[in-house]
């Protein structure tokens, strides 16, 4: 599985006609993402992943936080406002 999502032919490039979806997940160890869009099959066809071990001070959260976008975020495209991960080597 490592190689195959390693492998650049893994990846599709983005498809403005397609939509677009976001999965995430999270454990006491990590954080990941994946964006992508489905084909016609119904396979997920992967445009981006991220992933990263948290460090000692992220994995004792203080606080969890959620808000609705205000009117000038909103005219951000998505793509615009996309979380995205920080590598950590």
């Amino acid at each position: 599985m490592k190689e195959a999502i390693l492998n650049a032919n893994a990846l599709v490039p983005y498809d403005a006609n397609k939509r677009l979806y976001l999965a995430c997940d999270a454990s006491e160890k990590g954080i990941g993402g994946l964006l992508f869009h489905m084909n016609e099959e119904g396979e997920e066809e992967p445009i981006a992943f991220a992933s990263r071990v948290l460090n000692d001070a992220e994995e004792e959260p203080i606080a969890f936080a959620s808000r609705v976008l205000n009117d000038a975020e909103k005219n951000y495209s998505v793509i615009d406002r996309c979380l995205c991960f920080e590598s950590v080597e």
